[in-house]
């Protein structure tokens, strides 16, 4: 009985030493093992996108210039983008936002699997902050870690990218870890797309109802791979995946918004809108032959705009880690129009705005622009009493005639009649005093307070027949000419804005001699300049510098 006891004693001794074994291995082991968390610094920065190409491709700029037929002309380009290059505050500020993964490889470049070989975690001001409960355990040794904020990297160490990965990323550093430990782990980021955002230019308006339209090439439209040092990986996609990728997927729009916050004016300034970046990952050599198409679409100006351009990257090949912006200029051939307020824009964009006149000429910094009143003053006589000269300048000259730009003058200062009288308010001269007291139907504000209407010279004149698409300085100095111009088009100006049309004769304030003044008249053929009899009446059409 004892012997057994003794037995059984002897084998619970030789139990409780091996177990006691087993523990001090398995301690040892965590011990010598070094953990990578919450007690290690591990610091991100980004590298900043770059503007310029290598100087071999330094002039591969696409440009061109298309008129779309329907009174707009659209200008394209693509080129480098100066625009947020660096990583700003607001860059950062995205950046903390995203999640960011830390994968180890070993010193063959294999990837360490396990669920204590990935470190998952957030930025915040460049420092990154693992997940709850999530670390990496390795042995003493060298180690290369690498960071993206990309998710998909399989056991291979193939980084899978897809094409709607907004501004993919990777930094990797080879450090050694030694048996007190690691303190900090510090990651320069690249980028591994290149960046291309849309702008889109119009005028005396934000084309913010646009939306960029692009379409991508197969190449494009697939995920893009790449190993774990950042470097892209050839992959030829099977008809399967390919197939995967449909054509609703290669279309990408997206929304504009405004660049600044211009208010309307009385000078035409470019509004400029922008989209957000699109990234196209893995760009690199074997894009060669491969294609995008870059477009932009949507209401503007009173009509549609819908136009895009291919890009083939043997033309212009884009690179990781490069900025690029694709411009869309959009100019009408509409009419512009003076506004009650002293602002300029076309018709579809007048929003609460009132239109008085057509603009003829525009205004700049540092000339006035000039507009012809979209209605009428009557019928009137130039003066009510013929057989002499009024002006302190006339001509019978046709050339010097079509030169004569004095028509405020002649309506407003004394200096400019012989006998030193105002025509504006004086009853010897209705067709001035008409078109001084032209009434647009509305009460002017703004820009337009103390501006007055007057009636406008030959040479003044000359500059409305540029909205049927005449160059005034091809114009001659020959009388009753017929000039060819596009009537229908200078009359439309005037009666879609609910205007008066332009099918009369037309008096000026330039004068001829004794008898005569100069005349315009509107026919359905062309413009016919000539000369008439003071006392016969005319229309007459008022004009504002603004």
């Amino acid at each position: 009985m004892k012997k057994r006891i003794s037995n059984i004693l002897g084998s619970s001794v030789m139990l409780l030493c091996l177990c006691s074994a087993c523990s001090t291995e398995s301690t040892l082991d965590t011990e010598k093992s070094i953990e990578i968390g919450n007690n290690v610094q591990i610091n991100l920065s980004e590298e900043p996108y770059l503007a310029e190409k290598p100087t071999t491709r330094a002039t591969a700029i696409w440009n061109k210039t298309i008129d779309l037929g329907n009174n707009m002309i659209c200008e394209i380009t693509l080129r480098p983008d100066t625009t947020n290059l660096s990583p700003n505050k607001a860059t950062r500020a995205a950046m903390s936002e995203g999640h960011y993964n830390i994968f180890v490889f070993d010193t063959s470049g294999h990837k360490l699997t396990g669920a204590d070989k990935t470190l998952s975690g957030t930025v915040t001001n460049g420092k990154f902050v693992p997940d709850v409960n999530k670390y990496i355990r390795l042995e003493q040794g060298t180690y290369t870690f690498v960071c993206t904020n990309m998710d998909n990297m399989d056991d291979n160490g193939q980084l899978i990218v897809e094409r709607k990965a907004e501004n993919p990323m990777l930094g990797y550093v080879t450090q050694y870890i030694s048996g007190s430990g690691l303190k900090e782990i510090s990651f320069s980021m690249k980028h591994l797309a290149a960046r291309i955002r849309t702008e889109v230019t119009s005028y005396t308006v934000y084309a913010t109802n646009m939306t960029t339209a692009h379409s991508l090439g197969n190449y494009f439209s697939l995920p893009q791979y790449f190993d774990y040092k950042g470097n892209p990986i050839d992959h030829t996609a099977t008809a399967s995946e390919i197939s995967q990728y449909d054509s609703d997927y290669r279309r990408v729009t997206m929304p504009l918004k405004k660049i600044g916050d211009q208010k309307f004016s009385s000078i035409v300034k470019p509004f400029k809108v922008t989209s957000d970046y699109m990234y196209f990952a893995g760009t690199s050599a074997n894009t060669t032959g491969e294609w995008f198409d870059l477009g932009a679409r949507g209401p503007l100006y009173g009509g549609f705009a819908n136009f895009s351009l291919d890009i083939y990257d043997s033309d212009y090949p884009i690179r990781m880690n490069y900025s690029y912006v694709c411009t869309f200029e959009f100019r009408t051939k509409r009419p512009l129009y003076l506004y009650q307020d002293g602002t300029v824009g076309y018709l579809a964009d007048k929003a609460d705005r009132t239109p008085v006149a057509v603009v003829v000429k525009e205004k700049t910094e540092t000339e006035d622009g000039m507009a012809a009143a979209l209605k009428g003053a009557g019928e009137q006589q130039w003066n009510v009493t013929p057989g002499r000269k009024y002006n302190t300048s006339t001509t019978t000259n046709y050339n010097n005639t079509y030169s004569d730009m004095l028509g405020y003058q002649y309506t407003w200062e004394a200096a400019y009649t012989k006998n030193n009288v105002v025509k504006a308010t004086s009853n010897d001269y209705p067709a001035f005093k008409a078109a001084a007291e032209y009434n647009p139907g509305v009460n002017v504000t703004d820009g337009l307070v103390g501006r007055k209407w007057f009636l406008p010279s030959l040479g003044q004149f000359k500059y409305l027949y540029t909205l049927g698409g005449t160059d005034v300085s091809t114009l001659n100095g020959s009388p009753f000419t017929n000039i060819s111009t596009n009537i229908g088009i200078i009359t439309q100006a005037f009666t879609n804005a609910g205007g008066e049309d332009l099918l009369k004769t037309c008096w000026t304030s330039s004068e001829f001699d004794e008898r005569f003044s100069a005349v315009i008249e509107f026919l359905s053929s062309g413009i016919n300049p000539g000369g008439i009899t003071k006392i016969n009446k005319y229309h007459v059409r008022p004009f504002i510098f603004f």
